[in-house]
């Protein structure tokens, strides 16, 4: 699913039993909104606030990702997380919203559909276990 725009689109993430999602953004200079291009390569810091409903349960979940671009858009990585959980992803850039795809080594795939800030310099959005993503550089 590709989000339309804004936060409504991260709302719309399917919920479902998986690994704790991930996902990152960063535009320098002008923001995303007037054009730019994000560079998301490198290292990327990530808080997932998961509600009580959630896989987790009422949980903060951190985690680092290392982000390499493979092509227009098109990137790769692997996260770890202070759960122990290790996971390769695939992400996809499409003007602010980042689609990302992991694999975790012991959960189910997580769907993160992440929004870039009017700067571009993070990404608000939520994963398929509905939990709150905040992604930074560290």
């Amino acid at each position: 699913m590709v989000a339309t725009s804004g936060l409504e689109g991260v709302r719309a993430v399917k919920r479902g039993r998986r690994g704790a999602g991930l996902a990152f953004g960063v535009c320098l200079g002008v923001g995303v909104v007037a054009g730019c291009t994000p560079v998301i390569d490198g290292a990327w810091r990530i808080t997932a606030e998961c509600p009580p409903q959630s896989h987790f349960g009422a949980i903060t979940i951190e985690a680092q990702a290392e982000v390499e671009e493979v092509g227009r858009g098109q990137y790769v990585g692997s996260v770890t997380n202070n759960l122990g959980e290790r996971g390769q992803f695939a992400a996809q850039m499409e003007r602010s919203n980042l689609r990302v795809q992991t694999n975790w080594d012991r959960q189910l795939p997580t769907e993160t559909l992440l929004v870039a800030d009017a700067g571009g310099r993070s990404f608000q959005g939520m994963d398929s276990n509905g939990c709150d993503l905040t992604v930074v550089r560290p």
